[in-house]
């Protein structure tokens, strides 16, 4: 399998598992505390989690691939000179 793809992977596990724990917290937080305090306050809707879940993995895999990308294109002897 190709390095980025193992990076992705693993990277990918780390980025549900943050979401998983975030997503409630960030709803129950703003829900209960944050907007409860304002006499105009917005709905909060499952769709503005989604969108920035979305952006998120779509900037994390393309940041990946891009350095992935470099690190192909590199010589050994570029590789070995920065380490």
């Amino acid at each position: 399998m190709d390095v980025s793809k193992l990076l992705a992977k693993e990277v990918a596990s780390q980025i549900i598992t943050a979401i998983i724990i975030t997503i409630p917290l960030a709803w129950y937080g703003y829900q209960n505390w944050f907007l409860k305090t304002y006499i105009n306050s917005i709905e909060l809707h499952i769709w503005m989690f989604l969108v920035l879940v979305i952006v998120l993995f779509i900037i994390v895999f393309l940041v990946i691939h891009l350095v992935a990308l470099r690190a192909y294109q590199m010589t050994l002897s570029e590789v070995l000179q920065n380490e």
